[in-house]
């Protein structure tokens, strides 16, 4: 694994005094970048998302975001590389026990 990234599972709850406020939750892991295909590039372009890039990790990884909410299974949202925040627009699974995180911007 060439990279080090920080997966990010934002939640909304009441503080004290019943405002939400943003609460996060991060954990660090190694990944593979590569670049996006062109024809994942262009499908999202059409749907309003701009992918900026993939990383490959391992599967135990992006699971361990893994939070229950009404019932459903919730993960991280977000992926920070370098200081910059990146939105998960797609999870591709693979059988060889990774996962491909396609990260881009709305």
């Amino acid at each position: 694994m060439d990279i080090e990234a920080v997966l990010i599972y934002k939640n909304q709850v009441a503080d004290s005094c019943g405002f939400d406020t943003e609460e996060e939750q991060r954990y660090e892991i190694f990944a593979n970048m590569k670049s996006v295909k062109r024809i994942e590039f262009y499908s999202a372009m059409q749907a309003g998302l701009k992918p900026s890039i993939s990383i490959i990790t391992r599967i135990e990884d992006y699971e361990q975001t893994k939070h229950i909410v009404n019932k459903k299974p919730i993960y991280a949202q977000v992926v920070e590389i370098d200081g910059a925040e990146y939105k998960i627009i797609r999870t591709y699974y693979k059988d060889t026990g990774t996962i491909e995180l396609t990260l881009g911007s709305d």
